[in-house]
C-alpha cells in the first residue's frame, strides 16, 4: 500500500547506497514526465525531494522543488533553505530564506529558527543574537527566554528578567494611554 511506499521511502537511506537511491531518483523522475496527471506527478516530485534530502542533493531538492510549483513560494525558499543548511551550505541556505518576505508566523518562527543556525555555523554573532532577541520579543515565554540566553549567557538572566518586565509594563501603560482620546499627548 501507499502507507507502506511512504515508510521506505522516509527511512530508504538507511536500507540502500545512495547510488541506489539516485536509481531510484530517475525511474521516480521517468514517471513524473509520463504523468499526466499534475496530482500524481507531484506525488512522484515529493518522493524525488525526500530521498534527494536525504542523500544530501540540494540543488537537486531544489529543482524539482521549483519543477513541481514554478516560482518559489515562502515554504519552499523555508523548505529548499532547510536542505542547504542541512548538507552544509548555510551561505545558500541563508540566500534561500532572504527571499521569504511573506508576512506568516509560523514561517516566520521556523525561519528565523533556521537562521540561528546558519549565523552561529558562519560564526555571525551579532545577527545570531539580534534573531534571537527578535524570536524572544515576538513570543516571550520560558522556553524562548532559555534559547536567548544559550546565546548571549545564561549569566544575563536576571537582567533580561528585569528588562522585559519593564518593557512589557511600558507596553500596558502604552497600550492603554493609546486608547485615551482627551489626552492625545500622551498617547505619543
Amino acid at each position: 500500500g501507499c502507507g507502506v511506499r511512504d515508510c521506505l521511502l522516509e527511512d530508504a537511506s538507511k536500507f540502500l547506497p545512495n547510488e541506489e537511491i539516485r536509481i531510484l531518483i530517475g525511474q521516480f523522475s521517468d514517471q513524473a514526465e509520463k504523468e499526466s496527471s499534475t496530482y500524481q506527478r507531484r506525488n512522484w516530485y515529493r518522493n524525488i525531494e525526500q530521498l534527494a534530502e536525504q542523500i544530501g542533493a540540494p540543488r537537486l531538492f531544489e529543482k524539482i522543488r521549483i519543477k513541481s510549483l514554478g516560482k518559489p513560494n515562502a515554504r519552499a525558499c523555508l523548505d529548499i533553505g532547510r536542505v542547504y543548511l542541512q548538507s552544509g551550505d548555510p551561505k545558500t541556505a541563508r540566500a534561500w530564506l532572504e527571499r521569504i518576505d511573506e508576512e506568516n508566523f509560523i514561517l516566520e518562527s521556523e525561519r528565523d529558527q533556521l537562521l540561528r543556525n546558519i549565523y552561529s555555523r558562519l560564526g555571525e554573532t551579532d545577527k545570531l543574537v539580534e534573531t534571537a532577541w527578535k524570536q524572544f520579543r515576538s513570543y516571550r515565554c520560558l522556553e524562548g527566554l532559555e534559547e536567548l540566553l544559550d546565546v548571549i549567557g545564561d549569566g544575563q538572566r536576571e537582567t533580561v528578567i528585569l528588562q522585559q518586565v519593564r518593557e512589557i509594563l511600558q507596553e500596558t501603560e502604552f497600550r492603554s494611554s493609546k486608547n485615551t482620546r482627551d489626552n492625545p499627548e500622551k498617547a505619543q
